[in-house]
């Protein structure tokens, strides 16, 4: 088991997901305490925790549209991020590409509007989630809103510019977000180390967590050295 104490690392899922996203990564560390969990709200209350004062090293790690997401006082103070099937722009710059991605944001608008508890659980299944999802409070409003978010999101590539250390892991057969768009996101961020994970998809977090936790520790270790 890998352990990141006393350091602190912000986990923050991406659309549709809540905390428990996470829960693989935290049965590879010896000390999950390290992970502090980022909740958008999508199923409850949001929470977005605070930055420790007393810790060592401070690291983020992200999964698709959670990139967008990150709160400043996090970024602005990282050490290293893993950027977990991320993207500087959901939509492809490509014109054929991008009128396909622009169907499939319209389709899931629509979606959600008529039959959320469907296309929640249609997503997460997209995200490698074999449970259905209990039933209770959907932030739909929340869903919608970050939705249309999506078509228009841009990072601010100058704070991203002055993390040290950045890391990129995509899996190849994404059918979420394009493997293209990691090679994109890389290209617009120079110092960043690109991982291709060959037989992944969206749901790297839970099914290669362990690759997963050894990234962020080799991050951990470049912030030593």
């Amino acid at each position: 088991m890998m352990s990141f104490f006393p350091h602190s690392i912000l986990c923050v899922h991406g659309w549709a997901q809540s905390p428990d996203f996470w829960a693989p990564l935290g049965v590879v560390l010896e000390k999950p305490e390290a992970l502090c969990l980022l909740d958008r709200g999508y199923f409850g209350s949001p929470c977005l925790p605070s930055l420790p004062r007393d810790a060592g090293i401070k690291g983020i790690v992200t999964h698709s549209f959670g990139l967008h997401l990150i709160p400043d006082v996090w970024l602005k103070q990282a050490d290293f991020i893993v950027i977990v099937a991320g993207f500087n722009s959901f939509l492809p710059a490509d014109r054929s590409r991008r009128r396909r991605s622009e169907r499939i944001l319209y389709l899931m608008q629509k979606k959600l509007k008529e039959n959320p508890e469907a296309l929640v659980a249609l997503f997460r299944r997209l995200c490698g989630q074999k449970e259905n999802l209990r039933s209770g409070f959907v932030n739909t409003a929340l869903m919608a809103e970050d939705l249309q978010n999506l078509a228009h999101s841009r990072l601010d590539l100058d704070l991203f510019l002055k993390i040290p250390v950045i890391h990129i892991i995509h899996g190849r057969q994404d059918k979420v977000v394009d493997a293209s768009r990691a090679e994109e996101l890389q290209a617009a961020l120079p110092h960043a180390r690109l991982h291709m994970v060959e037989d992944g998809d969206h749901g790297i977090p839970l099914t290669h967590a362990e690759m997963l936790g050894e990234l962020a520790a080799c991050a951990i270790g470049e912030c030593r050295s």
